[in-house]
């Protein structure tokens, strides 16, 4: 399991194959050049029968005691990236979701992410791959 940004380079290389993907709807990838190689649709896990959705997150974070001033030139900065005809095509290549969220929008999705994977992992036994190896991990939500 991986995210298609993750993995997407084994998949060009025909590597691994995707089964499924764990968003509401199915979703159509091109590999390489669109003029060349035709999009791929993949099923979601609901159409497959398996209720899971989930969306990977990723973001800049820093230190609780950063300076007000820093926060604020940090968020600029990564706003402004964000709109660049660049990014948003190594987002569209790379199949990514477009989604930039301002320092309140972010702290409040990151709780509501916490608190979503404790609802999915409570009670459940997980099985962790660790550079040191496999180990157990039960969820005590």
């Amino acid at each position: 399991m991986n995210t298609v940004g993750e993995e997407i380079e084994n998949w060009r290389a025909g590597r691994v194959k995707p089964l499924c993907v764990f968003s509401a709807q199915g979703r159509s990838y091109t590999l390489g050049d669109p003029a060349h190689i035709s999009a791929v649709q993949v099923s979601s896990a609901a159409e497959r029968g398996v209720d899971l959705c989930y969306r990977s997150t990723y973001g800049v974070l820093a230190p609780a005691d950063s300076p007000p001033q820093a926060v604020a030139e940090g968020a600029e900065l990564l706003s402004g990236v964000s709109a660049t005809d660049d990014w948003q095509a190594f987002l569209a290549r790379e199949h990514l979701n477009a989604a930039y969220l301002a320092s309140a929008r972010f702290d409040e999705y990151l709780k509501n992410d916490f608190d979503r994977h404790a609802t999915l992992l409570s009670g459940r036994q997980v099985q962790l791959e660790t550079v040191y190896g496999s180990r157990l991990c039960r969820s005590h939500g």
